[in-house]
């Protein structure tokens, strides 16, 4: 009962968002877009995933900034926050704006990095525009524990964001399509980088909500060893139709542009978005990636946002991806809200668990 009473607060949270209405505040306001543009997309990446074409780690432009420390008693001192750009393995796909990518890398000061138990890479969750969120709940606890983290800006998101886009409401379906496969590729060609800076610190990939799914599917298309920990994900983006955000898509738009009922535009886009479930591809397309890599997953039991069952897709799949013995799931009780807002005791915990599982394999 208290599980599925905390699960309440997904949907008071997105009714409360919407007491100030705005039309804009809505995914695919301009609809479908280029689909054939996103195709395209998704046949250089399933290139990557099949190793018909190589992907290389992403060559980092390297600035530093010192930073206050974040929280009093901070033991490994002051962090040190490098800003970091690069450009995407996909920018022949992304608007103008979205090209050039966006890294903040957070390390301790007058710490020898030698000394790190690993770097984790952070995908963004929905609407997550900034560093800061990510940085206060996940990043400055990780770095009390030795661990130094990459977080990575969306590929439409922040200083990424097109001009004609509203906040972090994608246009069109298309490109909300290949900016998910953007940030997959980033994702994974950061871990290539990481390695090449630092080649003896441990490597992993974490996220929450949308950016847990984009750190299970880039899992996908690494080699080598890799400590993963997704959180509150899916399998694909049908999570965004089968969950509480279905609401705030331009329904009207889209059944305007296809000349659809609803349920045959929501069939329609299902079955598109089906096809972006990466994990699932992989494994259709028989990948087998080399390397140690190990998952430990957190799921929500009552989440409005990424319902039950695309979480424990998203698992399976990875079982069969990683290997069976190489996972580890704990279920968190009420719902995504609520897991979020108390990140850094549920996923900052899982973080460290994978990378814990990591030093057992190797």
């Amino acid at each position: 009962m208290a599980s599925f009473l905390l699960g309440l607060l997904d949907i008071l949270y997105n009714a409360l968002n919407k007491i100030k209405w705005d039309a804009r505040n809505r995914f695919f306001n301009k609809g479908f877009g280029d689909l054939d543009n996103a195709d395209r997309s998704l046949s250089a990446v399933l290139k990557h995933a099949r190793k018909e074409s190589s992907l290389e780690p992403v060559a980092l432009d390297w600035t530093s900034k010192i930073t206050e420390q974040q929280e009093k008693g901070l033991k490994l001192g002051a962090a040190v926050v490098d800003d970091v750009e690069f450009d995407s393995p996909l920018a022949e796909f992304l608007p103008l704006e979205s090209k050039r990518g966006y890294v903040q890398f957070v390390r301790p000061a007058n710490v020898p990095l030698s000394s790190l138990k690993g770097i984790v890479i952070h995908i963004a969750a929905t609407n997550d525009n900034t560093f800061a969120a990510r940085r206060r709940w996940v990043a400055d606890p990780l770095l009390r524990k030795g661990i130094a983290s990459m977080l990575l800006m969306n590929a439409t998101y922040g200083p990424r964001q097109p001009k004609d886009q509203w906040r972090s409401y994608p246009n069109t379906v298309s490109e909300y399509l290949v900016s998910l496969l953007a940030n997959m590729v980033e994702a994974a060609g950061l871990v290539g980088a990481v390695r090449k800076e630092f080649p003896d610190i441990p490597v992993g990939l974490t996220g929450i909500s949308l950016g847990g799914s984009v750190a299970s599917w880039a899992t996908c298309i690494c080699d080598g060893p890799l400590a993963v920990s997704p959180c509150v994900g899916a399998d694909s983006p049908v999570a965004l139709l089968s969950g509480i955000l279905s609401k705030d898509v331009a329904w009207d738009v889209l059944l305007k542009e296809t000349e659809m009922s609803k349920a045959a535009a929501h069939k329609k886009l299902s079955d598109l978005f089906a096809r972006w479930g990466m994990i699932s591809q992989c494994i259709k397309n028989g990948v087998v990636r080399e390397g140690d890599r190990v998952v430990a997953y957190a799921g929500a039991v009552d989440d409005h946002y990424v319902r039950k069952h695309e979480n424990e897709t998203a698992f399976e799949n990875l079982k069969v991806i990683v290997g069976e013995g190489n996972v580890e799931r704990k279920w968190i009780a009420g719902g995504h809200v609520w897991a979020i807002g108390l990140s850094r005791w549920f996923f900052v915990p899982m973080v460290l668990r994978s990378f814990e599982l990591l030093r057992k394999r190797m």
